[in-house]
């Protein structure tokens, strides 16, 4: 499984060296956009930090420290971002302090993380949502908001989640090269399992265009031969099967998607992507609420990757 380190920042580490930050292993940045603490404000490091990360070539995404107060927090996230691009998803970040003080029903919590993500999204972001495992479990309703990646805080080398997560804020003691420490002794890092960059890209979100593929002067034939060639694979597979989706990965320059991510692949096939599958069928896994997708172009058992990787028109599934 795809798994890079990187931090998160805000105005608590001072104005970091991200050349240094670089060399001793970030690999990306979330940066605090601002936060919605009386009606809202911005970073004043943020855009020191969109630069300087730009500049040395650390992939970024944002986070907005929510106070629920939705519609100036909408406003100052869409008008920072303007001309911006993300590699990185930007995140609603909302946990006990969002409250404040004051008192709110699951649902009304609930609503406010669906306005904003889906009004971000609506804007052409990708959206996610950061918090910790007892504020998800207890005050966010799964169902409404488990389209949205969910970036974890969990100050372990495991996670006591039973949902689906992309990201993972494992320590808030990291030590890194360039980066100041927190006055909680350290620097906020974690471990995403999504490769964000390929992802953003391709769907020609967070400021990027999609790219669109001319063809003239081609037979039907030719045509769909250089598409094919164009369009982006996926690879989607069960943990267990991880090194064997890495060797389809390899031969046709795809992005691996773990199953358990339940990415949106309809889409992907919408955008004419090529969707691998590796398992005995497609559906719900036994006890899961997740399953290889039936989008799958070609679906290859584990026993028989290596035959597929010899020719796979043998496991074209036929719609």
């Amino acid at each position: 499984m795809t798994k890079l380190v990187g931090v998160d920042v805000s105005k608590y580490n001072g104005y970091p060296d991200w050349a240094k930050a670089k060399q001793s292993g970030v690999q990306f940045a979330i940066l605090r956009l601002g936060s919605g603490y009386g009606g809202g404000y911005v970073d004043k490091t943020f855009e020191y930090n969109y630069r300087a990360c730009k500049k040395v070539g650390i992939g970024v995404g944002v986070y907005v420290a929510s106070y629920l107060n939705i519609s100036s927090e909408i406003d100052m996230t869409l008008k920072v971002l303007k001309g911006k691009q993300l590699e990185y998803p930007v995140y609603f970040d909302i946990e006990d302090f969002s409250l404040n003080g004051r008192s709110y029903t699951n649902t009304q919590l609930t609503n406010y993380t669906v306005r904003y993500c889906s009004e971000i999204e609506r804007a052409g972001y990708y959206v996610g949502i950061y918090s910790n495992k007892a504020f998800l479990d207890s005050r966010l309703y799964w169902g409404r908001i488990k389209k949205y990646d969910i970036w974890i805080a969990h100050w372990n080398k495991g996670v006591n989640y039973a949902g689906k997560y992309g990201m993972h804020q494992y320590t808030n003691k990291g030590q890194w090269k360039g980066i100041p420490s927190t006055g909680e002794g350290g620097v906020d890092t974690n471990w995403c399992f999504v490769d964000y960059p390929s992802l953003m890209k391709k769907l020609g979100i967070n400021g990027y265009k999609k790219q669109k593929a001319e063809v003239k002067g081609l037979s039907k034939m030719e045509e769909e031969k250089l598409l094919d060639q164009i369009k982006q694979t996926v690879v989607t597979y069960e943990a267990k099967d991880y090194e064997l989706a890495v060797k389809i990965a390899k031969q046709h320059k795809a992005i691996l998607v773990p199953a358990e991510l339940n990415m949106d692949f309809g889409r992907m096939k919408r955008s004419k992507d090529t969707i691998i599958g590796i398992g005995n069928s497609t559906g719900k896994i036994d006890g899961e609420n997740f399953g290889i997708t039936g989008y799958c172009d070609y679906l290859v058992s584990a026993d028989r990757v290596d035959e597929f990787l010899e020719d796979r028109s043998k496991f074209l599934r036929r719609k």
